[in-house]
């Protein structure tokens, strides 16, 4: 156990009462936690009292070693470990992406797009075009979010497979009058993908093409502080693919309906830009800081939108394969071992099975 004077206590437990009452707890609550009497805080934070140590451990695993050396701010998603990370990250996409999915059908080239694959079975309507696509998008928006597209869903999700009928008559019920071969050949895949979006990738958010849609911030996890004191050793900034609007809501929903867990990849993340920083700390442990930016340019994150994720006490000697697994799993290009521990040693980081030359 280690071993800490009156002063560490003093400074400890200032670091908590600040760290806990940006999280809007008292005094009180913190006594409560740390099963400490409530007159010891207030003792213990002028100096009158020295906190056990095993308390004082507790503390300082929860907030960190109030520190004067300077360091990198940020707020981020806390991992404990890599896998801790992978593991939750599908979920984040999947979120992430929601939104993402959800303001690109905003986009009137994106609603010009799917009207324009329903033209085919509404030539009975006697509309000008704009009218037309208006009204088609109107019927697709009421019949997705109605008691009918929630059953055909439901029947589909169970067979595997749209069926054409009860489509065709339901949407009839909408007022568009449908073919099965116009359905079949043009329209079908997409209500199948959009009924997915409604009521597998995202049901939190109610559906609309045309009303603006409050959004949630149900991509977000829960975010810490810190600062991160150790050196900086490199950063990484990766750009995915990108592909246009309609073609990312086309293949997107389609994919995430077969496997959720293809929303991994590259091909399928919610980010333009990402972007990894590695400290290495003054025990020779390193931290890993991930950040996702909706933006190509990461000068441009903005902690509201984008997200951040910090995974720390890297073992020094497993840094260069979990940091290839990462990226592994998040389907961008690997760094070379050889790019990766020229940096790390550049750094005064360990280098597996290498010799040290004096």
């Amino acid at each position: 156990m280690k071993e800490y004077t009156k002063e560490d206590s003093v400074k400890i437990i200032n670091h908590i009462i600040s760290a806990y009452k940006a999280k809007g707890w008292n005094q009180s609550k913190i006594s409560q936690y740390y099963d400490l009497e409530p007159s010891r805080v207030s003792e213990a934070k002028n100096g009158n009292y020295k906190i056990d140590n095993e308390i004082l451990a507790k503390m300082e695993a929860d907030f960190g070693f109030p520190s004067r050396s300077s360091g990198w701010y940020t707020s981020a998603s806390y991992y404990s470990t890599t896998e801790d990370f992978i593991k939750s990250y599908s979920d984040i996409v999947i979120k992430q992406y929601g939104i993402k999915l959800y303001k690109a059908l905003k986009h009137k080239s994106t609603q010009e797009s799917f009207s324009s694959k329903f033209e085919i079975i509404c030539d009975n309507l006697k509309l000008q075009r704009n009218k037309k696509q208006t009204f088609i998008l109107e019927v697709l928006t009421k019949f997705i979010n109605s008691k009918e597209g929630a059953e055909l869903h439901t029947q589909s999700i169970n067979s595997n497979v749209m069926q054409l009928k009860q489509l065709c008559d339901a949407l009839t019920e909408f007022g568009i009058t449908p073919n099965s071969k116009g359905i079949a050949n043009k329209s079908e895949h997409i209500v199948y993908r959009l009924l997915s979006l409604r009521y597998d990738l995202l049901p939190e958010v109610e559906f609309g093409f045309l009303n603006e849609t409050e959004l949630l911030s149900v991509s977000k996890s829960l975010t810490s502080e810190f600062v991160i004191s150790g050196t900086e050793i490199f950063s990484e900034i990766f750009q995915p693919n990108s592909r246009s609007t309609f073609e990312q809501v086309d293949r997107l929903i389609k994919y995430y309906h077969r496997n959720p867990l293809t929303l991994s990849q590259s091909d399928f993340t919610a980010s333009s830009c990402i972007e990894f920083k590695v400290f290495l700390s003054k025990t020779l442990k390193y931290t890993l800081v991930i950040s996702f930016c909706n933006s190509n340019n990461i000068a441009n994150f903005d902690v509201e939108n984008d997200h951040r994720v910090l995974i720390e006490n890297i073992d020094m000697t497993s840094l260069v394969s979990e940091f290839q697994l990462i990226q592994e799993h998040l389907n961008l290009p690997t760094v070379s071992d050889v790019s990766l521990k020229q940096k790390i040693a550049l750094s005064g980081g360990y280098i597996p099975g290498a010799r040290v030359i004096d």
